[in-house]
């Protein structure tokens, strides 16, 4: 990884704690790269990253075991939610796949994703397309999600 993250616009430090929120939020390589791609283009576009891996994180919580409450409303170095950028520091250990997936994101147009309770994500370009996913992940019971 030595020439990629050499010639990365993104510190060591950053490309560890982005790949840090992919493994927390993902569940596979696939997943991991649209994830990147996904939170890579906010950046670029000045977006927080809202992740809720990091709010969670940030709140002390455990992402699948507690309630989210409002954690994403919760001031501190690490919630996306509200703060710009990337969190202060990593927030799980990444494994391979998700730094290889920070080095070599998928090319896509998606802004945003959704996660339903069996763990498969939902990526979306825009935010209408987004909110009837939650909607129809709520719907149905079955969303992952604050």
């Amino acid at each position: 990884y030595k020439a990629a993250i050499e010639n990365s616009k993104y510190s060591i430090h950053e490309i560890i704690t982005l790949a840090s929120m992919i493994q927390s939020e993902g569940n596979n390589i696939d997943d991991f790269k649209k994830m990147a791609s996904v939170f890579l283009t906010r950046l670029d576009k000045g977006m927080k990253l809202q992740s809720c891996a990091s709010a969670y994180y940030g709140d002390k919580k455990i992402m699948g075991v507690d309630d989210f409450g409002n954690s994403y409303q919760k001031t501190n170095a690490y919630n996306t939610y509200v703060i710009p950028g990337l969190p202060v520091a990593a927030i799980s250990n990444p494994g391979k796949d998700a730094i290889d997936a920070v080095l070599n994101p998928s090319d896509t147009d998606y802004l945003y994703f959704a996660s339903d309770k069996a763990m498969k994500v939902y990526f979306s370009k825009t935010y209408a397309e987004h909110q009837s996913t939650v909607a129809q992940l709520k719907k149905a019971g079955n969303w992952y999600g604050s």
